[in-house]
């Protein structure tokens, strides 16, 4: 029996506006992370309502510029509160921190629904969106080894924050690359071991992003190899591979930097009032996305197996 795209096929941005509601601002569940569903996207979508009447003068790209300052703004935060003249105002520092980043992930969600609601998508605002998320990420871990430096110094605490930040970055890989491989599987595209480049949507204006851009083309696909394997080399669209990839797009859900981001903002309200419970708090926390790494993995080593066997 041959599977239909159907609904599940939704997460991209479709052509031309749609009526403001926030089912048609959001992706189809299936791709979507749970905390951004039910409350990331809830709290931009306010946003999103809040500036409906100036909708004619602001681009989704626009609402990426924001909530990629914000970010840099919570890494800044950290590093204020890490100066030996700040001791004092540290808490305050950390809990600003937490609100810019708490901020910073609702302008990440609200770009998008408002791209959904408008028609207003570009290849050029989903690099700028990835390049924001990098940024944004980037600073605030920086800003967080700073700050833990100076709040509770450790020896170990560099090598522990590099490698959590590692592994963190290695589950939101794995999470975005199935979440594409998934849309491809169920339009019926042929998924041709990561063929397109971002590179190829790059204007030769903005060749400053090429960091980004290497990123995207070449430390994802790595990363995701080691974690989940090779993508689908066989397409036949069969229900049992559609299953299989759907299966495997719940587990990865679980990956995605929405919750990465909470668990970090979440931290740093910890940070604020009980500084020596924080560090095991965050290296646990991303720890248990171990669990879905391996069924996740497991799920799409089964989907090629499944996807090869009806070739």
């Amino acid at each position: 029996m041959t599977a239909s795209p159907t609904d599940d096929t939704v997460g991209l941005v479709p052509p031309g506006p749609l009526p403001w509601s926030f089912e048609h601002a959001t992706p189809n569940p299936i791709v979507d992370e749970p905390i951004n569903r039910w409350l990331h996207r809830r709290l931009a979508y306010a946003v999103l309502v809040l500036c409906r009447p100036f909708a004619a003068y602001l681009s989704p790209n626009l609402l990426t510029v924001i909530g990629t300052l914000l970010g840099v703004a919570s890494g800044a935060a950290l590093v204020m509160g890490a100066q030996p003249g700040a001791a004092a105002q540290r808490t305050e520092l950390t809990l600003i921190a937490a609100a810019c980043l708490v901020l910073s992930v609702v302008f990440d969600c609200s770009d998008g629904m408002f791209a959904r609601l408008t028609g207003k998508s570009s290849k050029l605002g989903m690099i700028l969106d990835g390049a924001s998320d990098t940024i944004v990420y980037t600073s605030v871990w920086v800003g967080l080894a700073v700050h833990l430096s100076a709040a509770a110094p450790m020896p170990w605490l560099w090598p522990i924050a590099v490698i959590t930040a590692l592994v963190s970055f290695t589950q939101i890989a794995s999470f975005d690359q199935v979440k594409n491989r998934y849309q491809k599987a169920m339009a019926g595209e042929h998924d041709r071991v990561m063929a397109a480049s971002v590179g190829s949507a790059l204007p030769p204006s903005l060749s400053f992003m090429r960091p980004f851009v290497w990123i995207y083309d070449t430390l994802y696909p790595l990363s995701v190899r080691s974690m989940i394997g090779a993508p689908l080399h066989h397409n036949p669209g069969t229900e049992a591979v559609f299953a299989a990839v759907t299966h495997t797009m719940r587990a990865a859900r679980w990956l995605g930097l929405g919750l990465h981001m909470a668990l970090l903002y979440t931290f740093l309200v910890l940070l604020a009032f009980a500084p020596h419970a924080a560090l095991p708090y965050l290296c646990g926390g991303v720890l248990a996305f171990t669990a879905p790494v391996m069924v996740t993995r497991w799920r799409w080593r089964r989907a090629i197996q499944i996807s090869a066997d009806a070739a």
